[in-house]
C-alpha cells in the first residue's frame, strides 16, 4: 500500500501547486524578456536618432564652411 492512497491523492495535491508556479513562473520570465526587448528597441532608436542628426548637423557645418 503505498503512503498517498486514501488521502485524496497526496502527491498529485503538491504536485499540482507546483506546476501552478512553475507556469507563472514562466510567464514573469517572458514578461521581463519583454521588456528588455523593448527597453533595448527605444534606446537603440534613441542613439540611432542621435547619431543621424549629429551626421546631419557635421555635415551642414562642411557645406557651409
Amino acid at each position: 500500500m503505498s503512503s498517498d492512497e486514501g488521502h485524496g491523492g497526496g502527491a498529485l495535491s503538491s504536485v499540482r501547486p507546483s506546476l501552478r508556479r512553475a507556469r507563472s513562473g514562466g510567464g514573469l520570465l517572458l514578461s521581463v524578456f519583454v521588456l528588455i526587448a523593448v527597453t533595448t528597441a527605444i534606446i537603440t532608436g534613441t542613439v540611432g536618432y542621435s547619431l543621424a542628426a549629429a551626421t546631419v548637423s557635421a555635415r551642414q557645418a562642411i557645406v557651409e564652411v
